[in-house]
């Protein structure tokens, strides 16, 4: 998988060029929190996550214009930990 890289596509998004030799264990999806992830099986077959950081979740959540509220809801975190990112974006 050395030859594995992440790339931007045209939504801003990452995309992941394989080599040929990564097999997808799990295709893109999204936890009911909202983080979006694929597992992808290493060369000794073990699974690797890669997926979003939430920081990323949340960002996105309130550029597609939901309150701080609604962020808290679907993210499960703490109302006063999502106005703390919401403070970080503002910026």
């Amino acid at each position: 998988m050395a030859n594995d890289t992440l790339m931007p596509n045209a939504c801003g998004t990452l995309s992941l060029a394989f080599d040929g030799s990564a097999i997808i264990a799990e295709l893109w999806g999204a936890s009911p929190w909202g983080q979006r992830d694929i597992r992808v099986y290493d060369p000794d077959k073990h699974i690797v996550e890669i997926a979003e950081n939430m920081n990323t979740v949340i960002k996105r959540f309130f550029s597609q214009g939901m309150s701080a509220e609604e962020v808290a809801k679907r993210t499960m975190f703490p109302l006063d930990v999502v106005k703390q990112y919401a403070s970080c974006f503002d910026k």
